[in-house]
């Protein structure tokens, strides 16, 4: 089709290049033009070698998948009650291990077995094999202990069991109801585990073993149940629970009392501290003793000849402060009546000290000589004796003040 040229106007041949007429360039043998960027080669690049763990993940992905095919095919081709069985097999391993985990650590470890068993053992009285369930070791819960004054509890049961909860799963308190003293009581007994999924066995914390402590600083010995023990200043001891029978000890030289009751409840909720403060009195051969001791010092006091008497470097409670003339003879002491003394225990604890001697009547004491073969009578004296008994090698010693 024909053209205008667009410098002379005359006709000319699109296909021409250059206008005849004026030599004018109509059109360029290089064609320019800026591609778009879809229509740019697409750039691939290597891709990385594959590694053995993927060759081996894509491998087992095949497997699996070819494994899933054929277990369709069959179980396509398995018949309806075939097809119930095996849907039994495969909850019964995705549930039931659980499950019978459960079960065996509910039955066979359950919280309550070790209980049971010290509830047994009390109800047998088989008194060593409930201290050993009790995880008591001490004197007191030995057997020789427990063969008299003490009494255990008897009908015991279980009466309820709480378990620790989501806190504390490995932690349960067991409740044991007993007859003790003629009264129904309750004590709560903690038992624990070491934590983990696999059924554990239950053992007993605490809450069947109480701590004992007697309130006894001046005797020798006392006497819990059948054992004898020397009370320390603030000296406990751990004993089973049941109640105790406290007395001073039969080889107390000094004193001697009623027996006391001592109720060990083992319970989480009072106080684990079960304190007896033992009422004492002293023995009447002790107060035999400690008055011929006193009566034995006043009367080598009265056979001195000195104003002052002194008997084993100890002063004697009576002396003469009036004028003794030089060269007198004859001189003596007359004691007469003897003062009237009492052996009591300390109001105030001393260390070494058992016993006090005190005047309740005091006595008299009249000084004598003779001056110029003339008798002389001075004014008679009170006398009062005091004193402290100390035990020495275990024998009671009278040491006057």
């Amino acid at each position: 089709m024909p053209s205008a040229c667009p410098r002379c106007g005359r006709s000319v041949d699109t296909s021409a290049r250059r206008c005849p007429s004026c030599d004018k360039v109509l059109r360029s043998p290089v064609q320019l033009a800026t591609p778009r960027p879809t229509e740019l080669p697409r750039i691939t690049r290597p891709q990385p070698p594959r590694s053995t763990a993927e060759v081996r993940t894509e491998a087992a992905v095949e497997k699996t998948r070819a494994g899933v095919r054929v277990g369709l095919k069959a179980w396509r081709w398995l018949p309806r009650r075939a097809k119930f069985v095996v849907a039994g097999v495969i909850v019964a391993l995705v549930v039931g291990v659980p499950a019978t985990i459960w079960i065996v650590g509910k039955v066979a470890y359950a919280p309550e077995g070790p209980v049971e068993d010290l509830v047994a053992a009390f109800n047998d009285g088989d008194l060593a094999r409930a201290a050993e369930l009790a995880g008591c070791s001490s004197r007191l819960c030995r057997e020789s202990a427990l063969s008299a004054g003490y009494q255990a509890p008897e009908n015991m049961e279980i009466a309820e069991v709480a378990m620790g909860g989501s806190t504390n799963p490995d932690s349960a308190d067991v409740i044991v109801s007993y007859e003790l003293a003629g009264q129904r009581q309750e004590s709560i007994i903690r038992v624990s585990r070491e934590p983990g999924l696999l059924p554990k066995s239950w053992s007993i914390r605490s809450g069947a073993v109480g701590t004992l402590e007697i309130a006894a600083s001046s005797v020798r010995s006392v006497r819990i149940a059948a054992l004898d023990l020397q009370p320390a200043a603030g000296g406990r001891e751990p004993a089973l629970i049941g109640r105790y029978e406290v007395r001073v000890g039969a080889d107390d030289p000094l004193y001697e009392g009623e027996p006391v009751p001592a109720t060990i409840q083992g319970d989480l909720r009072t106080r684990p501290v079960t304190s007896v403060k033992l009422t004492t009195a002293v023995r009447q051969s002790a107060r035999d003793e400690v008055g011929t001791q006193v009566r034995a010092f006043l009367e080598k006091c009265a056979a001195s000849d000195a104003q002052k008497p002194r008997v084993d470097g100890r002063t004697c409670p009576f002396s003469y402060t009036g004028y003794f003339p030089p060269g007198s003879s004859a001189v003596s002491w007359q004691l007469d009546p003897l003062p009237v003394f009492e052996v009591v225990v300390p109001e105030k604890p001393r260390d070494g000290v058992a016993l006090e001697v005190r005047t309740t009547t005091p006595g008299s004491a009249t000084f004598r000589y003779t001056f110029r073969e003339s008798p002389y009578q001075a004014e008679a004296v009170a006398v009062s004796v005091k004193g402290e008994v100390r035990l020495a090698d275990g024998k009671i010693q009278f040491l006057p003040t």
